[in-house]
């Protein structure tokens, strides 16, 4: 699969989902997560040599780090929707109000911030790219 996403100078040529082998690789890595649907609280996240960055490799699992290169903790895909649809209701809901809601320390505040932002960006970038598939058919997918 390869995108462009909306002119942002941003392409993936990596194939989706990542191949993965039953044996873990050296470069398979363990990361606190922050899930409200699945309470987990640490994954192994999968990666080959060929993984062109941890943030890819987060993604590729469902979740955003709350930096780029070198996360320490990593927020699930639905926990950030599940913010950003509460926001869209109550615009008052903040993401310090988030962290006093779910069962972890307002330590994380800055983390769900920073891992929000990037997932409202992403979001965005959807948004157009469907935008101007839906504006102009089918041929807006080549």
């Amino acid at each position: 699969m390869e995108a462009d996403t909306a002119g942002k100078g941003l392409t993936s040529t990596s194939t989706f989902p990542p191949s993965t082998s039953a044996q873990p690789s050296e470069w398979d890595f363990e990361i606190e997560v922050i899930d409200m649907h699945t309470l987990q609280t640490q994954v192994t996240i999968p990666r080959n040599e060929d993984s062109k960055s941890i943030a890819e490799a987060l993604m590729f699992q469902g979740y955003i780090g709350n930096t780029p290169e070198h996360p320490s903790i990593a927020f699930s895909v639905p926990t950030l929707e599940h913010l950003r649809q509460t926001r869209s209701v109550q615009a008052s809901f903040s993401v310090e109000k988030l962290t006093k809601v779910i069962p972890y320390s307002a330590r994380y505040r800055t983390a769900l911030s920073n891992a929000f932002d990037v997932y409202l960006e992403l979001m965005q970038i959807v948004d157009g790219t469907v935008s101007k598939v839906g504006s102009t058919g089918s041929e807006g997918l080549s």
